[in-house]
Formats: C-alpha cells, sequence, structure tokens
C-alpha cells in the first residue's frame, strides 16, 4: 500500500525518529565551538597577563632610573639639585635589565629598550619596553611567527 506525501520516499525503519544523526552533528559543532571559545579567552587572558608583567617591568625599570644620578654632574656642584639626563636614564635601564632573574628574562622574548627611553624633564624618567608575548595554545613551532608585539611605557619621578 502506497502512501503519499514525502514519508513514501523514506528507506529508514519505521522506529526511527525523523531526525536521527542531526543531533550528534550539532553537538560535536557546538563542543568545538566551546573548546574554540576556551582557548580564545584563555590566549586573551594571558597576553593581558603578560602585558601587566611587562608593566610593572617598566614601571620598575622607570623608578630605577629616576633614582640614578649623573655623576659628573653631582661631583662637578655637591650638594645641588642633580637634574636626569638621557644618558642616565638609558644607563640606568641598561643596568636594570641586566640585573633581571633568568625566569623573568624568559618568559618576555625578545625583551628590549625601546624609544622613548629618556629624561621627559630634570626630574622624571620615560621608559618604554617591548617584547613578544606568545601564548601557551598556539603552536609556535609550525606557525613561523614570532609572537605578539607589545609595548609599555612608564615614567617616575625623581624626589
Amino acid at each position: 500500500m502506497l502512501r503519499g506525501g514525502t514519508d513514501s520516499l523514506r528507506r529508514s525503519s519505521p522506529s526511527d525518529p525523523p531526525e536521527a544523526g542531526n543531533t550528534l552533528v550539532l553537538s560535536i559543532v557546538l563542543a568545538a565551538v566551546a573548546i574554540a571559545l576556551v582557548f580564545t579567552l584563555a590566549t586573551v587572558t594571558q597576553m593581558h597577563i603578560e602585558r601587566k608583567r611587562l608593566l610593572a617591568l617598566a614601571d620598575a625599570a622607570a623608578i630605577h632610573a629616576a633614582a640614578a644620578i649623573d655623576e659628573p654632574a653631582y661631583f662637578a656642584e655637591p650638594g645641588s639639585h642633580v637634574p636626569l639626563s638621557d644618558s642616565t636614564v638609558r644607563a640606568a635601564v641598561d643596568d636594570f635589565l641586566s640585573h633581571l632573574a633568568p625566569g623573568q628574562r624568559s618568559r618576555l622574548h625578545g625583551l628590549s629598550v625601546s624609544s622613548p627611553t629618556n629624561a621627559i624633564n630634570q626630574e622624571t624618567a620615560q621608559v618604554t619596553l617591548s617584547a613578544y608575548i606568545r601564548p601557551g595554545y598556539i603552536p609556535w613551532a609550525i606557525t613561523g611567527f614570532e609572537g605578539f608585539r607589545i609595548e609599555v611605557t612608564s615614567a617616575a619621578r625623581a624626589d
């Protein structure tokens, strides 16, 4: 006996629901989207944390540079106010970065002092650092990509 409509063309058994198999495909797609979302949020969070670490390092370098004195100017007029200079700021930042713990330096690839790193005025040191961040969820060995470059600037005032 033939029935009219699309039911007569179905070749599955009568006990199968009409949408069998579609739920499995939908579940797989939703799981893949959820995993991609988790990895994306984890990568963004890791990049934010690494930027904050670099900013803290720039703050510490700026404080170190603001506390540095220009020795020739100091000994030329003992007891007078010693202004900051671009050369003392740069030398203090280089000295600060050379004494970093190996763990701090290894987290930031390509850590370097960028421009502007100078004395803004005679009392304020400005330090700009840049580095590459490599989030842990990206396969860096096969991408050939150096990472995401970040740059932070911090300033400190001498007392």
